[in-house]
């Protein structure tokens, strides 16, 4: 990791994670993934999770190029105290793991409410309300019922889906059709599980 994890996949002191799948392809994007190491070694199976930080995609982007499952939690749901902030208005602490049933049962462990509040900026502040872990701990097991989406209403911007032109003032990313492909059947999927 580079000093203060400030840029992602640059070689380190002792070098820099390899893919466990291709040595031929970063584990991360270039410029993000600073919590590639987490996301390495639970992809190669050295841990069964791994917990990063992320201000931007640190986590997001080595668990898709890994094939791994990444939660990216609400501010405050996991606690951060002790993360040492890049961004302190962004930064949280997210968990990766192979599963999604390895995922709900990392979740069940670490979300736990924190008293303390001293080092969390979003939990040290009384400007927005946050939600509480105690609204959603419990069971996660009961999410793999076939009918938990039922009713639920998800969002993905079109911009990241099916590609929009650019503006004077901003550059859409790109988007390949393979990438337009797989957004099409997970739409379906979700859809046809009940999600709205």
């Amino acid at each position: 990791m580079p000093p203060m994890a400030a840029g992602g996949m640059q070689r380190g002191v002792y070098g820099r994670a390899e893919s466990p799948y291709n040595m031929k392809y970063l584990t991360a994007a270039f410029s993000s993934g600073s919590s590639n190491g987490a996301a390495t070694s639970t992809a190669a199976s050295f841990a069964a999770f791994g917990l990063g930080s992320e201000t931007v995609s640190s986590g997001r982007s080595p668990a898709s190029n890994n094939g791994l499952v990444c939660y990216t939690p609400s501010r405050g749901v996991i606690s951060s105290r002790g993360l040492w902030p890049l961004y302190v208005t962004c930064n949280v602490v997210l968990p990766l793991t192979r599963t999604v049933k390895d995922m709900l049962a990392v979740l069940e462990v670490i979300f736990q409410p924190n008293p303390e509040t001293i080092g969390d900026f979003w939990r040290d502040q009384r400007v927005v309300t946050l939600p509480k872990t105690s609204n959603i701990e419990g069971d996660l097991t009961r999410l793999f019922d076939a009918h938990s989406l039922r009713g639920k209403r998800l969002a993905v911007p079109k911009m990241y889906t099916e590609g929009m032109p650019g503006t004077s003032i901003s550059k859409v990313p790109f988007v390949s059709e393979g990438v337009k492909k797989v957004w099409v059947q997970a739409q379906s999927d979700l859809t046809s599980s009940g999600a709205i």
